[in-house]
């Protein structure tokens, strides 16, 4: 958690994100455009699967 200096502007909050394939960077990508949509599905799962049905 940040604060929103360190974090875009955003007040703190937390992301759980899944992925099938280990970050080359350390980063995984926080949105994708509309037309990469089902590749990023394929490799990063819905955190819903460990999170239950937060919406």
């Amino acid at each position: 958690l940040g604060n929103e200096d360190e974090n875009g502007g955003w007040a703190p909050h937390v992301h759980v994100q899944l992925s099938w394939e280990a970050p080359l960077d350390g980063d995984l990508p926080g949105v994708v455009r509309p037309e990469n949509r089902l590749e990023a599905l394929e490799k990063y799962p819905d955190p819903r699967l460990i999170c239950g049905p937060l919406y």
